[in-house]
């Protein structure tokens, strides 16, 4: 795993944690539009979710927000 997978690996294996209490199991990219966005399907042994990775922190919580209302 290259320094840069695993650090995105890293920081979305800590918010899991947190959040679920549990450990990923597997990432996969996933194809992300023009944006510098990167988006990830997370999965553990009990759930999938989306992981979304920007250095812009208000396109990511915009992102989120407009998620959460589909």
């Amino acid at each position: 795993m290259n320094y840069q997978r695993e650090y995105v690996f890293n920081e979305f294996q800590s918010m899991v944690f947190r959040v679920f209490d549990e450990n990923i199991i597997r990432i996969e990219k996933l194809n992300a539009d023009a944006s510098d966005r990167k988006l990830f399907r997370i999965f553990t042994d009990n759930r999938s979710v989306i992981g979304v990775k920007n250095k812009h922190i208000k396109e990511n919580l915009a992102f989120i927000n407009f998620s959460e209302r589909l």
